[in-house]
């Protein structure tokens, strides 16, 4: 209990020093994120890629370009939505490309969906330090999805480097859909 408290208050602290960092550097707080949790209805066949059907649409304010998440992570984004449904396409389909940070370093990358359960990272600039466990969040590059998402974690598989998702792609049932106003969401 003595242990627990010297933590509780150790917390206070570092909570208070934060706020009075973030006071000192004029930081502006990203606002709360609005979402919505829906089940999911449908699951395409493998032969035509790796999709999910929501059964929550445009009367709900999903979009396309939305991000999908379940309780470990970006399960993908919606690329189809109208009035009364969305298809999400998930992070490991081929058509997939999503901007990433790995890493303590944060190094820039892309991870690219290619039909497997471990999608690949590509575009690691030369000389970067990548290496298995490294944890994989979105970098928000492109303005589509939020910046930090937590997406996996850095894995070596057949001499490439790939992300093994948190997500559990193969038994989704719930799943929460960021309403995320992007700039570039409302040009497209």
């Amino acid at each position: 209990n003595r242990q627990l408290e010297h933590w509780r208050a150790r917390a206070r602290e570092l909570e208070r020093q934060l706020g009075d960092l973030s006071e000192l550097a004029h930081v502006v707080h990203q606002p709360d994120i609005p979402v919505l949790t829906t089940r999911v209805i449908a699951t395409a066949p493998a032969a035509l890629g790796a999709t999910v059907l929501l059964g929550v649409g445009r009367d709900h304010k999903i979009v396309s370009g939305h991000a999908v998440m379940d309780a470990g992570g970006l399960v993908g984004r919606v690329v189809d939505a109208n009035a009364q449904s969305a298809r999400v396409l998930l992070i490991t389909d081929h058509q997939s490309r999503i901007p990433v940070h790995v890493g303590v370093a944060r190094v820039r990358a892309l991870m690219m969906g290619d039909d497997t359960a471990l999608p690949r990272l590509d575009y690691l600039p030369a000389g970067t330090e990548v290496k298995p466990g490294d944890d994989v969040v979105t970098s928000g590059v492109g303005g589509i999805l939020p910046r930090g998402l937590r997406i996996g974690e850095v894995v070596r598989e057949a001499g490439r480097l790939a992300v093994k998702p948190n997500a559990r792609l193969g038994s989704l049932d719930y799943i929460t859909v960021l309403l995320y106003a992007a700039p570039e969401l409302e040009l497209s």
